[in-house]
């Protein structure tokens, strides 16, 4: 594959509303994921940020024996031709023009139909075999009726149809809201802007299934990764387990799965794709499987994750870690990080794989790579971590 040059806009479902004006406060978490992209480099490749990368992070890469690409920050350092964004936005291929690269893409109004909730949302309800779990608001109206089906403490989450990473989103239990929360709805819901209501689920466990779609031919599924969640059910990291195992194991879902891809390639998309999907318990105790938890018509984390595969040995498992703190300086973080990676024990080890400072100030999206041989080893010391303060 030739270089490459990423592009992080890591608020690309935002980039598909109209309008969309990133804040200061988005610019700088783009600016921390791009460091996610160390996953997937090879010698040559490009990352964009917008400032330069503290030469310390760089030596740490080295002597952790992870590849270092170039940073760019400058059109007069661009030494490659081609594109890779985390999702094909007409931000992104303006980018790309810029380069010299016109990129066969889908559709545009395809990327907008698929990275919509809406689309998922549907599937589902033509899909539904058990207990509803999800209904488009487009109304006042809608929204009263749906929350009827509700038990009076039964818990719920209210989405807007783009946005990322757990974000413009709120939760409320029974059949009614509080004033707040209807200002939030007010302030979010339009005749052409519906917004999307859930049951809020008892999760057993959430997996990433990552496709490649071609323009024709069968999806390629590249792996199957479980999930980390923290208390709120946001994104946490990314388990690297022994594939092969886990199709076995999940075959039956891996199968439904496929149907899913092939479902969006007739609509007319082609690329990366991750389906987010949760085994789950209902309200009879019972083990389901919601097939259509999150689409992404994108790069995703699960996806990235893959690429450290590479650094593991044979018969290793390991942890993608996402990891907030509350550090207030680059000695509390480095603190932070040692106690971290005293948890594991002479079998494993821990890799930090984002920088403790940038552009002036600490990084608050931590990520490091847990690598071991003995899979209930690492969960052990996975939840250690976690439960760390």
């Amino acid at each position: 594959m030739p270089s490459q040059l990423f592009y992080s806009n890591f608020d690309f479902e935002y980039q598909l509303r109209d309008g969309y004006q990133p804040t200061p406060k988005l610019k700088r978490l783009n600016e921390e994921l791009a460091f996610c992209w160390l996953a997937l480099v090879e010698p040559g490749d490009q990352i964009l940020l917008e400032h330069d990368v503290e030469p310390e992070f760089l030596e740490h890469l080295q002597q952790a024996g992870i590849v270092c690409p170039q940073f760019v920050s400058d059109s007069s350092q661009f030494s490659v031709a081609h594109c890779q964004p985390w999702g094909w936005s007409q931000q992104a291929c303006r980018f790309a023009e810029t380069l010299g690269h016109k990129p066969e893409i889908p559709d545009p109004l395809v990327i907008h139909q698929i990275n919509n909730r809406l689309w998922a949302a549907e599937q589902e309800a033509f899909n539904a075999s058990s207990e509803r779990i999800s209904w488009i608001i487009a109304s006042q109206k809608d929204l009263e009726a749906a929350l009827v089906e509700f038990q009076s403490d039964e818990p719920w989450l209210l989405k807007t149809c783009f946005s990322m990473s757990g974000r413009d989103r709120i939760s409320g239990q029974g059949t009614g809201l509080t004033e707040a929360q209807m200002g939030w709805v007010r302030k979010r819901l339009h005749p052409n802007s519906p917004l999307l209501l859930e049951r809020y689920l008892q999760s057993i466990q959430e997996l990433g299934l990552q496709y490649e779609v071609p323009p024709e031919g069968e999806p390629v599924l590249m792996g199957l990764l479980p999930m980390l969640t923290d208390r709120t059910g946001r994104y946490a990291g990314s388990w690297i387990l022994q594939p092969s195992e886990l199709i076995r194991t999940w075959q039956p879902l891996v199968d439904q799965a496929d149907s899913i891809a092939k479902r969006i390639q007739a609509a007319g998309y082609f690329g990366p794709v991750g389906l987010d999907v949760m085994q789950y318990r209902d309200h009879a105790g019972d083990a389901q499987v919601r097939l259509f938890q999150d689409v992404n018509a994108r790069y995703t984390m699960g996806r990235l994750a893959l690429g450290w595969s590479r650094y593991l040995k044979p018969k290793e498992v390991a942890c993608w870690l996402h990891l907030s703190h509350r550090c207030q300086n680059k000695e509390e973080l480095k603190k932070w990080w040692a106690v971290r990676e005293q948890i594991a024990d002479n079998g494993a080890r821990l890799i930090r794989t984002s920088p403790l400072f940038h552009a002036g100030q600490i990084v608050g999206h931590q990520t490091g790579l847990l690598i071991t041989n003995d899979e209930t080893r690492a969960r052990e010391q996975v939840q250690r971590i976690l439960s760390c303060v």
